[in-house]
């Protein structure tokens, strides 16, 4: 006997039986190995009734659709024709570099409801729209799960907002999705989010920088991000803005630390190039670790940092051309 599968608006399974039976099996929607499980919680002898096994593994492929529910596309046998979607009325729940985690409200017996976690294993990353993609892991290609909603920064943290529709209720909501990583600044014009520091980067976001010339003491990096396609009703231009606190080496570097709260918190290290301005202010030009120009300029003034450190800045000329001699005494 063979069978065709799907879901109602209540997330319960629907399987009509090649003698024309409608069953409507109480179980609960799982994920094992990246595979959509539904494992049934019918008695042995209604299950032997219509043959139905206790674990039922669909095969296919995972997607994600307009309102940020996951969807399963059931590879069809040979000669069925189409493919059947499964959708789900689904919650994101939490990230890791590696995973997605996600809940299913899956539907038993009337008016018994029941929420299983469930975890995607894959890798996350930024398109060349600047959108969020997970990649579910798969043996050949993988799975590509592109959300379209806008992202943003709220509290130096990296965050997803959505909104989505209740299947059932037709109820609208807006949700998040946080990212707990850090940030870095290694290129001009591109952002790099990390999941973990001694990790390969997650997200290369191209950016454009809003405020080239930083005033030191307001402690902020702003960027101009476009995400999604240019010109499509989903194209969205954000600000993005890091908040910290700039801090000098006694090397001669700067850095600035960013607090994302929860007692976490990480430096972005810079090498400088300095040159003294008129009316009494100091510019650094900020540079990678690895020497790269960053195209960010941070100014101080004399007054400013007087209070912060004990500076001393001496001048010489050589020739035609001129440089500045720095250091600073913190005291420690």
């Amino acid at each position: 006997m063979s069978f065709t599968y799907k879901v109602t608006k209540t997330n319960k399974l629907k399987v009509k039986t090649s003698d024309g039976d409608i069953l409507y099996p109480s179980g609960v929607f799982s994920v094992d190995n990246n595979f959509l499980i539904y494992e049934v919680t019918e008695s042995v002898t209604w299950r032997r009734k219509y043959g139905i096994s206790k674990k039922i593994v669909f095969k296919g492929n995972w997607s994600i659709d307009k309102n940020n529910n996951l969807k399963f596309s059931l590879n069809r046998a040979e000669g069925e024709g189409g493919v059947e979607k499964i959708s789900f009325d689904t919650s994101l729940i939490e990230t890791k570099s590696d995973y997605l985690i996600f809940s299913i409200k899956s539907c038993g017996k009337p008016g018994n409801y029941k929420w299983t976690m469930c975890r995607l294993k894959g890798k996350w990353q930024a398109d060349k729209y600047n959108r969020i993609q997970f990649l579910v892991q798969k043996t050949k290609e993988p799975d590509v799960l592109t959300f379209k909603g806008v992202w943003t920064v709220k509290n130096n943290t990296f965050t997803y907002i959505y909104r989505r529709s209740d299947l059932a209720t037709k109820t609208k909501k807006i949700s998040e999705l946080r990212f707990e990583g850090y940030w870095h600044i290694n290129e001009a014009n591109r952002l790099v989010y990390y999941f973990d520091i001694k990790s390969n980067p997650s997200f290369v976001f191209k950016v454009h920088l809003q405020t080239p010339n930083i005033i030191g003491k307001d402690g902020v990096i702003k960027y101009r991000v476009g995400i999604g396609l240019k010109g499509s009703n989903t194209f969205r231009a954000k600000t993005i803005v890091l908040y910290g606190v700039w801090k000098f080496s006694r090397k001669g570097g700067i850095s600035f630390e960013i607090d994302y709260g929860r007692k976490r918190a990480n430096i972005i290290d810079f090498n400088v190039f300095v040159k003294l301005c008129e009316n009494d202010k100091i510019t650094f030009s900020l540079l990678s670790k690895e020497g790269a120009d960053l195209r960010l300029s941070l100014e101080f003034s004399k007054k400013f940092l007087k209070n912060k450190a004990e500076w001393f800045v001496k001048l010489f000329t050589e020739g035609s051309s001129s440089g500045v001699e720095w250091g600073i005494n913190i005291p420690w």
